[in-house]
């Protein structure tokens, strides 16, 4: 794929691609007399597409940094955003997912948190290894400030952030006023409320499996500029900081 190398094997990925019309559309404006040559056609014209493009981006989920390392070794004009994610956060939207009880999730999130401290470790390597080849995201920042990280995204890529981009992030992202406990927080207009995802984990998560994760993700929190609440009343109260401005290596960008 890192090549537009699309086959009548990616048709199903690309037929459920939600943002990506390319594909299914060609697919709806040909006649299906011919369903072989017309699904031909179309990744034809999907590749076609990408081997213009100045940059190609794709989503990958659940790939490990070492697998990362080699990739990038095999491809020089790889960049590689690693996004990362608070785990409380994770952990609350994995229980909403699966359906989870709180225990139950819990069993397994030492080895989780595990793996994701090892992946941090590996991206600061390849920050060292491969220079300029490597961003870290972290998913609260681009919640809280979704212009600022977006336009470091784009610079990072080497692409400029076109006004239409800008106005369209902001307008999906405005903040509004909210009071919480007496005091004002930032709420997102978006319909997916960026701001409170990320914060909802402060929320609902009971005090206790929260204290039980921190213990757990001890390094990952550390590492990556999360902080930790000794008091209910300021877990739950969302106008107080869950992170670090300034940490560690930062974004990872060497």
């Amino acid at each position: 794929m890192f090549h537009c190398n699309i086959s009548k094997y990616n048709t199903e990925f690309l037929t459920n691609v939600h943002h990506s019309q390319d594909f299914t559309g060609c697919l709806q404006g040909r006649s299906r007399s011919n369903i072989v040559n017309m699904t031909e056609d179309c990744i034809a014209d999907v590749r076609n597409r990408c081997q213009i493009a100045s940059v190609v981006l794709q989503k990958v989920v659940r790939l490990s940094m070492a697998e990362v390392d080699i990739y990038l070794q095999r491809e020089p004009a790889l960049k590689i955003i690693h996004l990362v994610r608070d785990p409380r956060g994770i952990l609350l939207s994995r229980m909403n997912f699966n359906n989870k009880q709180f225990g139950e999730m819990h069993k397994n999130f030492t080895s989780f948190c595990r793996r994701i401290y090892e992946d941090i470790v590996i991206s600061r390597e390849i920050a060292h290894k491969h220079l300029g080849k490597i961003l870290t995201v972290r998913y609260e920042d681009l919640a809280q400030e979704p212009l600022q990280t977006t336009e470091l995204m784009y610079k990072f890529v080497g692409l400029t952030m076109l006004p239409s981009v800008r106005d369209y992030v902001h307008r999906v992202t405005q903040h509004e006023a909210v009071q919480v406990n007496g005091k004002t927080a930032a709420k997102q207009t978006s319909r997916q409320d960026p701001f409170l995802t990320a914060n909802r984990w402060r929320l609902e998560l009971p005090f206790s499996l929260v204290q039980q994760v921190d213990e757990s993700c001890r390094d990952v929190l550390t590492s990556m500029g999360y902080l930790t609440f000794s008091r209910e009343d300021q877990l739950r109260d969302i106008t107080l900081p869950a992170r670090l401005q300034n940490y560690g290596y930062g974004l990872m960008t060497a």
